[in-house]
């Protein structure tokens, strides 16, 4: 397939497109954490969020992109390739399951009681937002 550009396109997409769903949840954990972390400048809701969205969708998809394209120019191994969306999988899934529980722990402590100046409302919307949507 890499004399024909085409098969060698068609090649290149279809590994990036299974990487980038081994690599959904990160992106997903990204984009959440930040809203957790940043949640009164994320609350605002300006035009700078999306470059949360772009950043994150880019972190997860230029390094399938670049394997993917590696591998089927013969650079890598196919097993590599199908290794190293493993550990990628493996880590995207860590770090979902690590912002989870930090909003999960943020929403017990809400659910305990108001303390003076520990939440505000809209910390407590998007908290409840993040736990609900993950």
């Amino acid at each position: 397939s890499a004399s024909d550009p085409l098969m060698f396109t068609a090649d290149v997409i279809v590994d990036a497109v299974l990487g980038y769903y081994c690599s959904i949840m990160g992106s997903f954990a990204i984009e959440r954490y930040v809203a957790t972390r940043l949640w009164r400048w994320y609350e605002r809701a300006s035009p700078a969020t999306i470059l949360v969205l772009i950043a994150a969708e880019s972190v997860m998809t230029i390094p399938t992109v670049i394997g993917s394209t590696m591998c089927t120019a013969g650079l890598v191994v196919y097993v590599v390739l199908r290794i190293n969306l493993s550990v990628y999988q493996a880590t995207c899934r860590s770090a979902f399951l690590r912002t989870y529980s930090v909003n999960e722990r943020l929403w017990e402590g809400i659910a305990k009681g108001a303390r003076l100046g520990g939440y505000s409302v809209s910390k407590t919307f998007q908290v409840r937002e993040n736990v609900t949507v993950m």
